[in-house]
């Protein structure tokens, strides 16, 4: 089997999932949309969110924001989207968050599970394939 590069890159996300995981580990569906949920009612300003300078609210984007970028990782002949294929093409952290908030709030069964299961569910359930069952 040919090592390209999309295998090298398939790789590489999942060595930092792996190793980017256990750090997050502890962080609760609960604690982290307790971290995030003042960005969710933040407002605009020249452009951009007015955000909380605290460490809470740091860690929830920061979170995000990486789930936004492995997210967005494509695959190099076709250009699907590798994990969420119908996702929109642009979408922002502060949409992911919004995304996660309101289904940990419709699923409070999982308020103790882990936050990136969590997260990645909620992400699955806001942008469906419209083909599948």
């Amino acid at each position: 089997m040919e090592f390209s590069r999309f295998n090298g890159a398939l790789l590489l996300v999942f060595a930092i999932l792996a190793l980017a995981r256990p750090i997050n580990a502890e962080a609760t569906t609960q604690e982290m949309v307790s971290a995030c949920r003042s960005i969710t009612t933040a407002h605009m300003a020249n452009g951009g969110l007015l955000l909380n300078q605290d460490f809470k609210t740091g860690h929830c984007w920061g979170a995000f924001e990486t789930l936004n970028e492995m997210i967005g990782f494509k695959e190099a002949k076709t250009g699907n989207f590798l994990f969420f294929p119908c996702q929109p093409v642009h979408h922002r952290t502060a949409q992911l968050i919004v995304i996660f908030v309101r289904y940990a709030d419709k699923h409070p069964e999982k308020l103790a599970d882990g936050y990136f299961d969590v997260a990645l569910a909620a992400i699955g359930e806001a942008f469906p394939c419209k083909n599948t069952p």
